[in-house]
């Protein structure tokens, strides 16, 4: 795991099946590789009643991972977008 970045976004080739690059400091913040090269970045996280899900935050190209979610105003899901020290 690294710290996805422009750089690492490029340098990720598309193989055979698709795989997912894990953000080493965001929880859950991921990149789908497509087989067919199309790269797309994800939110995964969990509902309260435990079901995993996965919300795409954009493709490549449309959104920057350098760029974070709250500069377009919107949390992440699942998230209030505050702090969990500050919910209580």
């Amino acid at each position: 795991m690294s710290k996805i970045t422009k750089r690492v976004v490029d340098a990720a080739a598309p193989r055979h099946d698709r795989y997912i690059i894990w953000d080493a400091e965001i929880k859950g913040f991921g990149l789908l590789v497509m087989p067919s090269g199309i790269k797309s970045y994800f939110y995964q996280y969990r509902t309260a009643e435990g079901r995993q899900r996965r919300a795409t935050i954009g493709k490549h190209g449309e959104w920057d991972p350098d760029r974070s979610p709250r500069e377009d105003g919107r949390s992440p899901p699942g998230g209030s977008g505050r702090p969990r020290s500050a919910r209580r």
